[in-house]
């Protein structure tokens, strides 16, 4: 039996002898006490600390080109959420346009932290999203000792890191349509 098996063996323990102790005896509030602990142990929560480097494991290891600069102890990571860009060649072509040229689909994973947004490109044969191929899907089994089952070759490439300042957001109306651009170009 593994450690971490019996401390819910001890749980029962102690809230089997506060069944059968007195209500006045002087080693209730010790047995309380130990019950408390013992229930936190089994939950096995990581800390904030943890989550965090789980999470930049889960970058680091999956994405190529993941700057290391953004590893901080006071970054808090917020969410990801894939995207995609329309990009057409009239674009490109300094404001030609041409009825029968069609858009492109560059298929992104927008990571937020509480101070940067990472731009992340993913592969568009990929029927998985950002979380899942970096792993943050599975960051409890990660934090737990686990490895997550995204792999280091997922496709993904970093292509910038730009502050949360310069992005500016707007609703252009209708369910699930958001325009996100910056106010100058980084």
């Amino acid at each position: 039996m593994e450690p971490v098996q019996r401390i819910p063996r001890y749980t029962l323990l102690f809230r089997t002898m506060l069944k059968h102790m007195a209500p006045d005896d002087p080693q209730r509030v010790k047995i309380i006490e130990a019950d408390e602990i013992a229930s936190k142990i089994a939950l096995a929560e990581a800390d904030e600390q943890t989550k965090r480097a789980a999470v930049f494991y889960c970058l680091t290891t999956t994405i190529d080109g993941f700057p290391p600069d953004l590893f901080s102890n006071s970054r808090k990571f917020i969410d990801c959420i894939d995207v995609e860009d329309v990009i057409s060649e009239s674009s490109t072509s300094l404001g030609a346009s041409s009825p029968n040229v069609s858009p492109t689909l560059l298929h992104c994973t927008l990571f937020l932290f509480d101070d940067k947004l990472v731009i992340v490109k993913r592969p568009g044969s990929s029927d998985k999203g950002g979380k899942a191929l970096t792993g943050l899907d599975e960051l409890d089994k990660v934090t737990k000792g686990g490895v997550p089952t995204a792999k280091k070759k997922s496709g993904l490439s970093c292509k910038g890191v730009v502050d949360v300042t310069d992005i500016v957001a707007t609703d252009v109306g209708g369910a699930g349509r958001r325009l996100i651009y910056f106010d100058q170009e980084p």
